[in-house]
């Protein structure tokens, strides 16, 4: 059973979330998330990554209904991630 891992994260100041897993090109996993609207690829994470939309987690739940995996959310919407960003940026600047 696959593990696909929702997390939160900002691209070019945008709101999407990156769905991380060992990702295998052309497999049923890249098969199945190339049928998810708005998704790029992003080389930084190596996975794709969709918009953060209301009805994400039912998005990808359809998507991959008929594999065998596990969904984990870690996306924590009450947490404000350009905030975290921000913060990131600040400590790399004090290094």
């Amino acid at each position: 059973m696959e593990k696909i891992e929702l997390k939160h994260i900002i691209h070019n100041d945008e709101d999407r979330i990156l769905l991380s897993f060992p990702y295998i090109k052309g497999n049923s996993y890249d098969i199945a998330i190339r049928k998810l609207q708005g998704r790029l690829w992003s080389r930084t994470y190596s996975n794709w990554h969709i918009p953060l939309t209301e009805d994400y987690y039912k998005n990808v739940k359809q998507c991959f209904g008929g594999l065998d995996c596990e969904i984990v959310d870690l996306v924590h919407p009450d947490k404000n991630a350009k905030e975290q960003k921000e913060q990131v940026k600040d400590d790399k600047l004090k290094q």
